[in-house]
């Protein structure tokens, strides 16, 4: 991948994490109006570039399921003080930060943020 050999980072063993997948979406009644999709589209792309800049190494729109989504790649390099690393970690611990984020940037849609983890007692 172009974003790995830029960074020139490696994985460090067979074990460790180089892409998450975001499935991005809403309700499928969201999206019964034509100019939703458009807006939302334009919105998820926004979302991507700004929060994972290079990170986002690919994003594909499904408009072949009953609900238009989004599958988007993101690689977990960081860099630190001009090291580029692979931080799965640190990804994963901001992982509830980024559902607030990503609801901020749908709330001008009329979306709402779903129930956080404390509320609905998930694992």
């Amino acid at each position: 991948n172009a974003r790995f050999q830029a960074t020139n980072v490696k994985a460090r063993n067979s074990t460790s994490v180089i892409c998450n997948e975001l499935v991005l979406t809403a309700s499928p009644e969201f999206f019964a109006n034509s100019k939703n999709l458009e807006d939302w589209i334009k919105v998820q792309m926004e979302y991507l570039h700004n929060e994972y800049g290079e990170n986002a190494i690919n994003a594909v729109l499904h408009l072949d399921e009953q609900t238009p989504h989004i599958h988007a790649f993101i690689t977990p390099i960081e860099n630190k003080n001009g090291i580029y690393k692979l931080n799965n970690k640190s990804y994963m611990k901001k992982y509830e930060t980024m559902q607030d984020i990503y609801f901020k940037y749908n709330k001008p849609l009329g979306l709402i943020r779903g129930i956080k983890k404390e509320v609905s007692n998930a694992e």
